[in-house]
């Protein structure tokens, strides 16, 4: 990624209400997929913490993917415990991109650029649960394990 597009997105992302982003992507990604809502807490709180943390790792990768990456790994891990599969990224993806349509107004550019770098982000979590598990098969489906006490 080069420097003009870093600067997009950290543009196109600092121009934005993180609460009212949150609001709308969970709003899109439940219903792109109903069953998503069995996936992550009730409490919009940890909801929006979560997704700041994933977020901001994320714009972290863009300068620091060394210490970046864990991040984006133990969070694939924390998703895939609580029943993110790997097919969920898709419809996790597409909420994100349309909720930054929404908040944004991006140009094509700017959503190439920010699809480009999630999907690297979501490579990136994936990796971190299938290092968790044997297998993806092994990751639990729309399960609350929230309760187990997993060493990442």
């Amino acid at each position: 990624m080069d420097n003009k597009q870093i600067k997009m997105i950290r543009f196109s992302f600092g121009k934005v209400s993180f609460e009212a982003f949150a609001d709308i992507f969970y709003t899109n990604y439940t219903s792109i997929q109903p069953s998503l809502r069995l996936v992550f807490p009730d409490d919009l709180g940890r909801r929006r913490e979560q997704l700041r943390l994933m977020i901001g790792a994320g714009l972290g990768m863009l300068s620091d993917s060394v210490n970046a990456v864990p991040a984006l790994e133990q969070s694939g891990r924390r998703y895939a415990l609580n029943g993110v599969r790997e097919e969920h990224y898709r419809t996790i993806g597409a909420a994100l991109i349309d909720s930054l349509r929404e908040v944004n107004e991006p140009d094509d550019e700017a959503e190439a650029v920010w699809t480009s770098h999630f999907d690297a982000m979501s490579e990136i979590m994936k990796r971190g649960a299938r290092s968790y598990f044997d297998s993806p098969d092994q990751i639990p489906a729309y399960k609350n394990t929230r309760g187990l006490n997993a060493k990442f």
